[in-house]
């Protein structure tokens, strides 16, 4: 996707979208630890909720304690828009398509790999776009 390309005057660890609901916002927060913490690593969590009383909500969308990834690789996520996207499956005679209604959260390495998270069916799921 080429997030530095794509997003110039983005943050890279906050991301807002309809991510779980059309009718509201969700918050979708890329967190990374130090390197030299004893539990280094990264998450990507999405704050929300779906009614106007309901509390706001929580889902780990991923999360990763690859030390030696964190302190080599920029990272960084994104707003993914509704529409098609393909798997990327050099393997398979018929790569997985979905359709997504809501926005997603783009996960980039970048330069190495990019994953969409999408909400179905009440979690987050994933398809991997680049290795």
């Amino acid at each position: 996707m080429g997030w530095l390309k794509e997003h110039p005057n983005s943050c890279p660890g906050i991301v807002i979208g309809h991510f779980e609901s059309n009718a509201y916002l969700s918050y979708a927060f890329f967190l990374v630890s130090k390197p030299e913490k004893k539990r280094a690593g990264f998450h990507v969590v999405v704050l929300s909720r779906t009614e106007d009383s309901a509390q706001i909500s929580s889902h780990v969308v991923f999360e990763s304690e690859e030390r030696e990834f964190i302190s080599r690789t920029g990272l960084a996520i994104a707003k993914a828009r509704p529409g098609q996207y393909t798997e990327l499956d050099e393997d398979s005679d018929k790569p997985r398509q979905i359709t997504m209604h809501l926005d997603g959260v783009f996960y980039e390495a970048i330069g190495v790999a990019s994953t969409l998270y999408y909400w179905d069916h009440g979690h987050y799921a994933a398809l991997p776009l680049s290795d």
